[in-house]
């Protein structure tokens, strides 16, 4: 089924379709319903609704987030969910999460059709989502970010039930942090060019320092409330502030944050360079070179006192690798700051478990436009 979405009265709910669609079937029947991905994932009567009417009655068996075009024009994120009925859902029981964003459609001329170059995720997982239904007893191989088995957490006091809350993040290689790092200096240095704040002296122009690295590197997974001290911006909108000399940071995922110059509202605090800034709605990560003020749309991020002096380097790696996992957030599922901080990354450690800055700096520094970046933050 596909029920309505977004219907003017209050009431008038997408799950309530569910429900209505529910008590039609017989006792374990298996029901699939194509939902807003908000459904899955919003507070309020939404999460009541899965907490105490969905998950007591029925079995959630298996959730895929659908491509972001399928309705194309129409721009709507969706998700499948398969529910079984009359059966209440077992604690420890296994749901099958599926990421599946490509369908083997691409957009032309404004129609969405077939196209040999496009991926399709829907038939690489059909065979394995069409026995996991059928309930082999076949183990499910973890695919990171695109697949996995795996209990509900209901401890999740958000209890949202969409893959970007279960799948695992994919370990980094050194080929992907090396061209992220060369994209993200590369965006950061553009941005530094447009806001007429680069320094673009020739004895930067020098060849690349040459460092040594092991691009065997060990991993550990760090949850960000341990290198950093959380916090919102000062104020919300912008629409009354004077126009000023205060870059303005809000949760846009473009030119560093950046939505405009304004003068200090009162009460607003001056941030330091070297701050790193969260989008709270797409989760994408800034390190901000030059003095700022944020609205509360943005997480601050500011290290421990038992970090405090990580390199720049470091800080730049990191913001790298907090937006390898913006995958899990979106307009459906925000990066508030309570849930950003429960994020987990991976970042280098050295045998001793502690942040490998080396191999950081190693990374950053051969980076082409890093000793134009570096010479913003060093005035």
């Amino acid at each position: 089924m596909n029920p309505p979405f977004s219907l003017k009265r209050g009431d008038e709910k997408e799950y309530k379709f569910v429900d209505q669609a529910l008590r039609q079937m017989e006792h374990d029947g298996l029901l699939f319903s194509v939902l807003p991905y908000s459904t899955m994932v919003r507070p309020g009567k939404y999460r009541t609704w899965r907490r105490e009417v969905l998950l007591p009655h029925q079995t959630l068996v298996a959730v895929v987030t659908l491509p972001g075009d399928l309705f194309y024009p129409v721009g709507v994120t969706t998700v499948g969910v398969f529910v079984r009925k009359g059966v209440p859902h077992p604690r420890n029981q296994n749901v099958l999460w599926i990421r599946a964003l490509n369908d083997g459609l691409l957009k032309s001329k404004g129609r969405r059709l077939p196209n040999a170059r496009a991926a399709d995720d829907l038939s690489t997982v059909r065979d394995i989502l069409r026995n996991f239904l059928n309930g082999s007893s076949a183990t499910v191989q973890n695919r990171h970010q695109f697949l996995k088995a795996a209990p509900i957490d209901f401890e999740d006091r958000l209890l949202e039930l969409v893959p970007e809350a279960y799948l695992d993040q994919a370990k980094p290689t050194h080929e992907m942090v090396v061209r992220e790092t060369e994209r993200s200096i590369r965006e950061l240095f553009s941005f530094l060019i447009k806001t007429d704040n680069a320094v673009l002296s020739p004895h930067l122009m020098t060849k690349k320092p040459s460092l040594p690295f092991s691009v065997n590197t060990k991993w550990k997974a760090f949850n960000v409330t341990e290198i950093f001290k959380l916090k919102r911006g000062d104020f919300h909108s912008i629409a009354d502030l004077d126009a000023g000399k205060f870059p303005t940071i809000s949760r846009v995922s473009t030119d560093n944050g950046l939505v405009g110059f304004f003068e200090q509202p009162p009460g607003a605090r001056i941030y330091k360079p070297g701050t790193l800034t969260v989008s709270t709605v797409t989760g994408d990560a800034f390190l901000q070179p030059i003095p700022f003020i944020a609205t509360d749309n943005v997480v601050l991020c500011t290290p421990k006192e038992n970090y405090s002096e990580l390199r720049l380097s470091t800080l730049l790696f990191i913001q790298v690798m907090l937006n390898e996992v913006k995958w899990r957030y979106s307009y459906g599922r925000q990066c508030y700051m309570g849930k950003f901080a429960s994020t987990e990354i991976m970042l280098p450690v050295n045998r001793a478990d502690d942040l490998d800055e080396d191999y950081m700096a190693s990374v950053v520094e051969m980076a082409t436009y890093w000793p134009f970046v570096a010479a913003v933050f060093s005035k």
